[in-house]
């Protein structure tokens, strides 16, 4: 796979969806992967036009991490030990996980490793996620935050509203413009 279309949190904004689609019908992309935080009326729709096999929490393509909130070490630590490094094999077992062990300020769903105090795992896979406001894609050593469409409460945008590719091969990233 080479060139991935990433979709960031979705909120109450449905209308990203067709500037999306209009985004991916003029580029050459290989998939699409969407970050989260969809409004509860759009998941049953989601859910019976998208394969079971392709909805997770957490997913890997190639080298490349993607998912709301980031792995943390101390996620994986505290649900897999230290001796677990089978990224693959990690990923598998939290997209089976429940609520309960989801339900964390470090897990894929919560965590906000932009703010300095957690580590990513493993520190050498870059990571794509959504969940803490930026103002525009921010990359910041192995992980790339893309929640560029959040809104101040009086509905001004906070960040550019602007969709972001990965090139899997070159190992790059960049606005998709239309």
């Amino acid at each position: 796979m080479s060139n991935i279309f990433v979709i960031p949190d979705v909120h109450l904004k449905p209308w990203i969806f067709e500037k999306a689609s209009t985004l991916v019908d003029k580029g050459t992309y290989d998939a699409v992967v969407m970050l989260g935080d969809l409004v509860v009326n759009r998941i049953q729709d989601l859910k019976n036009s998208i394969p079971p096999e392709n909805t997770s929490f957490i997913r890997k393509i190639d080298n490349v991490v993607f998912s709301h909130a980031g792995l943390t070490e101390s996620f994986v630590i505290r649900h897999f030990g230290r001796a677990q490094t089978d990224l693959d094999s990690i990923i598998c077992r939290i997209n089976r996980m429940g609520e309960a062990e989801l339900w964390q300020d470090d897990s894929p769903i919560w965590a906000r490793p932009q703010y300095g105090e957690m580590r990513m795992y493993p520190q050498n896979v870059f990571q794509v996620v959504g969940h803490t406001p930026v103002r525009t894609a921010l990359e910041e050593g192995n992980l790339l935050t893309v929640d560029n469409f959040s809104t101040y409460r009086d509905g001004r945008p906070i960040g550019d509203e602007r969709f972001v590719w990965i090139d899997m091969v070159e190992k790059k990233w960049g606005f998709a413009e239309g």
